[in-house]
């Protein structure tokens, strides 16, 4: 029962999909409804730890001097971008350097290798390089992704 994977890991991580995302994501996310409705979804709440205005601004300085911010996130696509437009990041940011959990499944089965998730250095160089590079043929600071896909 407590194995992963079990049929019991995937109701509390239904569960815990209800209540971060939402009703009206939970389906399209999972495929699954939602089991209990009238969840609005904590993702839709995010906290900053400084105010999002002055993150806005920072990012939006970065951008102007030409600085490229990447993210490296374990978070899906959605659960990445939902907050990020509603807290007026996304236009501040290069969408080709946020890499998330969803690019790093999409990479595992393109290039056949698992697991490229963090701590694997996959994450950090699709957001460095952006997730349009061929990071299978690049630079030496490439070569240890290249030796896991490659393999």
């Amino acid at each position: 029962m407590f194995k992963p994977k079990s049929a019991f890991w995937h109701i509390g991580e239904h569960a815990s999909q209800e209540w971060y995302i939402g009703d009206e994501n939970v389906l399209g996310a999972t495929g699954t409804p939602s089991v209990q409705t009238g969840k609005k979804g904590f993702m839709n709440e995010e906290v900053t730890l400084a105010d999002p205005a002055f993150i806005r601004t920072m990012f939006h300085a970065f951008r102007e001097q030409g600085i490229n911010v990447g993210i490296a996130t374990g978070r899906p696509r959605l659960e990445t971008f939902k907050p990020f437009t509603y807290l007026n990041w996304i236009g501040e940011l290069d969408q080709n350097h946020i890499a998330t959990a969803d690019d790093v499944l999409d990479a595992e089965k393109k290039f056949d290798a698992a697991p490229l998730a963090k701590p694997h250095p996959f994450t950090y160089l699709a957001s460095y390089y952006g997730k349009d590079s061929d990071l299978k043929n690049g630079p030496r600071a490439r070569l240890s992704l290249s030796r896991t896909v490659m393999r």
